[in-house]
């Protein structure tokens, strides 16, 4: 490209020398020639470059979480049986020396507990069951005719309490009305009686009779004092309330009425504590006239008389108004409750007459799954008040009795054999994702084309620091021993902390996140895998959506989606600038696992 360019160039510049052309022309000339040759540049490099979509196909496949770590094998060990849970010993089946078998049982803790939540896990479970196979049947006609029938019902037993509530707004307007043809008077006559200077020069009557017995009788002092802070509080409300009173008919809005009503109840409660109060002032006089034989005012009876025939009048607005605010707070909550209850057999009905759709479906075979796993964990926490053997060999140690209750993670025994044992390290960081009864694959570097097949026995409790990292034993029995397995072998062990089967997953390089929700680009065109593969590489830019997803169990590779795919769709894994052959070079870098499962987490090991 370069050498016609340069005949093209020369041979132009032979044109535009002659003397024909001016200088100007020429410059002008030479500069489009330039444009032109820099933007057939510019396309080839372009071509070049063009961005290529790495796809993939959502698939089912296992999933595991693994923890890695190194060692080496050994042979005649002690392992320490711990109980995982506490309890009362109600089986203890050896004593010390006896010899077992792998799988022998040892001890039995008291499993009342964990046998009833096994049981709750299954009820669970078949209600869940029976619930997936209930929205899977076809629309009932006489569920849909209850359904409707409730709704109507729900909806007459509404209109009857707006009417109940219209009726007591009406009751409460009424009885609202007696009170204000009450009360004035009341106050009135309450002020004359005991706040004028009818008995005494010095003191109005209520003071009067207070002040004549505090010495002998200190305690009326605050109780005088009350009758004229709920006085004072009478007259506020009153004040208050006779202006909402003024204003009120039997078109006035609820809301006013209620307001009226609140305000006058608040009237009477504190005319009527006024009341009480200097009532009690009153007959602490009487009463102390009456222990010290003496004599007395006895103008102390007719006020007596009075205050207790208005405290009978108010008393009875004060029940009267407390029901009617009751009630209508009642009703309001019944309709509050009613629209709830007309919305949710609006909603059942319309379910009923749309029937269940995939939504739907899916939702409740999850819950199916969900209520399969609590019932497979409940199983599995049963299987722990159970301690058997985990190898063969003699047992030492036992320091516990049957009967005894004992704590999770007390030691029962120590069991001796000589059966291969890989004893692997790890960091406190990996520890705690480990668990005795984890499953485990060992490699030997020994025997490197071949998988051994193992089990967590032991933990140690106490670790050990070097070089400023803490690092802890774990013991792991071969389920499949062999005769190449030799003391001092170098191992390489991968401790399986969580597995699920054929569950939908997508590679973690696909997943990306916004405001903290999980997507995709989902693919919308129709396009064709070869057999066989899962990956496609396009050089064009598809269509494509963004598909928000669920995410469960995940490694470093996978995850697993929960909802918002299906098998067989289509997204973007990648997308990459530069030459077919650059992608085709990247390819293995997204490649699945090996078939029937996909790699799992692998941590560093401790020997390198």
């Amino acid at each position: 490209m370069k050498i016609k360019l340069s005949i093209f160039s020369g041979n132009i510049g032979k044109f535009i020398s002659l003397k024909s052309i001016t200088k100007r022309k020429k410059t002008i000339f030479l500069l489009l020639l330039l444009l032109i040759g820099g933007y057939l540049i510019y396309t080839k490099f372009k071509k070049e470059e063009q961005i290529s979509y790495v796809l993939t196909k959502v698939s089912k496949d296992n999933l595991q979480v693994t923890i890695s770590g190194s060692g080496y094998v050994t042979s005649e060990s002690q392992l320490q049986l711990k109980s995982k849970v506490g309890g009362k010993i109600v089986y203890l089946g050896v004593k010390n020396g006896d010899y077992l078998k792998k799988g022998d049982l040892i001890l039995k803790i008291d499993d009342t507990e964990a046998q009833k939540l096994v049981k709750d896990a299954e009820i669970s479970l078949e209600n869940a069951k029976l619930s997936l196979e209930k929205i899977k049947k076809p629309i009932d006609k006489d569920q849909i005719l209850q359904a409707q029938s409730l709704l109507e019902q729900t909806k007459e037993e509404k209109r009857k309490t707006e009417d109940d509530l219209i009726s007591e707004y009406e009751n409460s307007f009424i009885k609202i009305n007696q009170v204000f043809k009450d009360i004035p008077d009341i106050i009135e006559r309450v002020k004359n009686d005991l706040f004028v200077l009818d008995i005494s020069k010095q003191y109005v009557n209520i003071d009067y009779f207070a002040e004549l017995i505090r010495f002998s009788k200190p305690e009326v002092i605050p109780i005088r004092d009350n009758v004229y802070i709920y006085y004072k509080k009478t007259k506020n409300d009153f004040n208050k309330s006779f202006d909402l009173y003024k204003n009120l008919n039997k078109n006035s809005s609820y809301e006013d009425i209620e307001e009226t009503l609140n305000l006058t109840s608040e009237t009477v409660k504190n005319l009527s504590e006024t009341l009480k109060n200097a009532i009690n002032v009153l007959e602490s006089y009487r009463n102390f006239i009456l222990e010290s034989k003496g004599t007395g005012n006895d103008y102390v009876y007719t006020l007596l008389d009075k205050l207790n025939n208005y405290l009978t009048t108010i008393n009875t607005h004060v029940t009267n108004l407390t029901l009617s605010k009751n009630n209508i707070s009642q009703l309001k909550n019944s309709l509050n409750l009613a629209d709830q209850d007309i919305q949710f057999r609006e909603e059942q009905l319309n379910k009923l007459l749309r029937g269940a759709d995939e939504l739907d479906i899916k939702m409740q075979e999850l819950s199916v799954k969900q209520k399969e796993n609590d019932l497979l964990n409940a199983k599995r926490k049963l299987e722990d008040y159970y301690i058997y053997s985990p190898l063969s060999g003699y047992i030492g140690q036992i320091n516990i009795k049957n009967g005894e209750e004992i704590n999770a993670g007390t030691v029962v025994g120590i069991i001796t054999s000589r059966e291969k044992i890989a004893e692997i390290s790890l960091n406190e960081i990996d520890l705690v994702k480990v668990k005795t009864g984890q499953m485990v694959m060992l490699t030997l570097d020994a025997v490197p084309d071949k998988k051994y097949r193992g089990r967590v026995v032991e933990i140690d409790p106490i670790g050990s620091v070097d070089q400023g990292v803490v690092n802890y034993k774990v013991k792991i029995i071969f389920e499949n021993p062999s005769p190449e397995i030799k003391d001092g072998m170098s191992v390489d062990a991968e401790i399986i902390t969580e597995r699920k089967e054929n569950v939908l997953l997508v590679p973690n390089q696909a997943i990306k996140n916004l405001r903290n929700q999980n997507y995709v680009e989902m693919v919308l065109d129709d396009i064709n895998f070869p057999q066989n593969r899962n990956q496609l590489i396009i050089n064009y830019q598809p269509k494509t959506e963004r598909r928000f997803i669920k995410t469960g169990l995940a490694n470093d590779e996978f995850t697993e989606v929960v909802s918002g795919l299906k098998e067989n769709d289509i997204i973007i894994l990648r997308s990459s600038g530069g030459s077919k052959n650059n992608i085709n070079q990247q390819r293995n870098i997204f490649q699945f696992g090996g078939p029937g499962q996909l790699r799992g987490i692998r941590s560093s090991g401790i020997r390198q």
